[in-house]
């Protein structure tokens, strides 16, 4: 909806609303990653390890936050799976999706996946406030 975002903005407190933008920025970067990955999958372990990016410590952070209330109850295994699926989906089942729901239209396909990156991100944020 036009403008929708301007008016939460108003409604929004400033922490949501930069968890918001965090969340927005990190599903940009997560397309980036998936592309490369469907290109040269042994390449996303090697970044994640050169990266320092660590899944236990991620695991670790998500159960602090469940721990907290802050994110609904679950674990955190679950959490990332569900995050990624939400992410993944799109683009690894993009040659079906985009026949079967967009009569093969790649334009149309790319504006959801557009749109996508504002669907996921508000959906994440209900789920995890739910």
């Amino acid at each position: 909806r036009p403008g929708y975002i301007d008016c939460c903005k108003l409604f929004a407190a400033q922490d949501a609303l930069e968890k918001f933008d965090q969340t927005s920025i990190t599903i940009e970067n997560l397309e980036q990653t998936f592309i490369e990955m469907n290109r040269n999958p042994e390449g996303l372990f090697e970044q994640l390890h050169k990266s320092g990016i660590r899944i236990d410590l991620v695991f670790e952070i998500i159960q602090k936050e469940i721990l907290k209330n802050n994110i609904t109850h679950t674990s955190p295994q679950h959490f990332l799976i569900n995050l990624l699926s939400l992410c993944i989906f799109p683009f690894a089942a993009r040659p079906l999706m985009q026949r079967a729901m967009f009569i093969n239209n790649a334009e149309a396909y790319d504006q959801f996946l557009e749109e996508r990156k504002t669907q996921t991100a508000e959906f994440i944020i209900r789920a995890i406030k739910a």
